[in-house]
């Protein structure tokens, strides 16, 4: 005997224009705020900035940081930090490039 398929209902208006505020306003505050860890398939893992620390450590906080479009320098280090705890160049890191004066 075949198991019978569970249909999913159709979004109604307010379910679209809440997900539309998902990407519109919340993944941008989120984003601009340095709270995504991990991002794919509209699901987001969120993270304070003193938890990406604690649990991740420092060179991989500046890491999640460069990956939400935020430069080390600009809050205070000197850089990103490879995987041992030095200082990567960052002559063609593309964060630094966005905040560079123009």
């Amino acid at each position: 005997m075949e198991k019978k398929k569970k249909e999913t209902p159709a979004l109604r208006e307010y379910g679209i224009n809440a997900d539309n505020h998902w990407c519109d306003d919340v993944m941008k505050i989120a984003e601009k705020y340095g709270f995504i860890i991990q991002s794919g398939g509209g699901v987001s893992m969120l993270m304070t900035h003193e938890n990406q620390i604690k649990y991740y450590g420092e060179a991989e906080y500046l890491r999640i940081q460069q990956m939400n479009g935020h430069c080390p320098k600009t809050f205070g280090y000197e850089g990103c930090l490879d995987n041992s705890g030095s200082l990567k160049q960052c002559g063609s890191c593309w964060a630094n490039q966005e905040n560079k004066p123009k």
